[in-house]
């Protein structure tokens, strides 16, 4: 059953089923510092199709503690046991829960700064006749936190399975995280790209010297031939599940931690099961030609805001 589940978890809000949806409600999901269920949307929407303020920044809030934290993923329409530790207990669907879905992604859109990068809203319908359902969204660890609701005027972090309201000292240690991961990454792209720079030097030295080419100086490329160079490294902790997709093989369920050479993973035990979604990994590509002139694109991030690349190509 345990299998079932993590196979639920694992996948993307768009391809959830009411079958699955209706499975994670019975099943007695923990939640965790990424999982959070919430029963209905607060205030009067069930009746009047009215989302209200406080409404929405109940739903904001947890979002927002996901960004500036590990991402997670929020399940409203699926009801929290009363006893603790909070789990998933009963499906109690949400009426209307497309017509939320929409609504509440213009409501993220134009209330949480900076903007949350590409969170994935998505109506799982449980009921076609009367359109009701459970409400799914997931977000990405953020690189562009802290986060906050501007409406309301607050910062959240997720501590256990709990969204808190962080002060100025976490705001700046947010902010301090990300930064030092950014140059973390940047180091980390230099040094292979100057790695890759010696190699091709090298080789392109031993093959000219084998080609007699005229012309050629030592240590200098040769005009002939291109490599290309990929590099990956984790920006943030990330969790692994069973990516193998063989029970043989599986590796557990555990956070994966960069050490702090940024060049090794560990995977520590965990006390009791958990899941968290695999985050994309920081990379970049370098093609090499010819002379050796080197130019850069910018660095950017991507769609689900959880990777940092920088690209660089060596042209004739």
């Amino acid at each position: 059953m345990t299998s079932t589940i993590d196979t639920i978890l694992a996948k993307a809000p768009a391809q959830l089923t009411a079958g699955d949806v209706a499975a994670l409600a019975t099943a007695g999901v923990l939640e965790d510092p990424v999982t959070e269920f919430k029963q209905a949307v607060s205030g009067p929407w069930a009746s009047e199709g009215n989302l209200t303020r406080d409404g929405q920044n109940d739903l904001i809030k947890e979002l927002v503690a996901f960004a500036n934290s590990f991402g997670g993923t929020l399940y409203v329409g699926i009801q929290e046991s009363d006893d603790e530790p909070k789990r998933s207990a009963a499906l109690t669907p949400v009426p209307r829960v497309g017509e939320l879905a929409a609504r509440f992604e213009s409501v993220l859109r134009d209330c949480v700064e900076p903007r949350l990068l590409s969170p994935e809203i998505t109506p799982v319908v449980t009921d076609p006749a009367t359109g009701e359902g459970v409400l799914v969204v997931r977000v990405a660890p953020s690189p562009l936190a802290p986060h906050w609701n501007r409406t309301e005027r607050k910062c959240y972090r997720r501590i256990g399975s709990s969204s808190l309201p962080v002060g100025m000292l976490d705001i700046q240690t947010i902010t301090l995280e990300r930064a030092r991961t950014s140059e973390t990454v940047e180091r980390l792209f230099a040094g292979r790209r100057d790695a890759f720079g010696e190699v091709w030097n090298a080789y392109s030295s031993d093959r000219a010297s084998k080609l007699n080419i005229s012309g050629w100086a030592p240590n200098q490329p040769i005009p002939t031939g291109f490599a290309i160079r990929c590099t990956a490294v984790p920006i943030l902790p990330v969790a692994l599940a069973n990516v193998t997709g063989r029970a043989d093989l599986k590796l557990g369920i555990g956070p994966v931690i960069r050490a702090g050479s940024g060049q090794g993973l560990s995977f520590p035990a965990l006390t009791e099961p958990q899941f968290f979604r695999p985050a994309l990994r920081a990379w970049g590509y370098e093609r090499r030609e010819g002379a050796p002139k080197i130019t850069c694109t910018s660095s950017w991030y991507a769609a689900t805001g959880s990777s940092r690349a920088s690209s660089c190509a060596r042209q004739a």
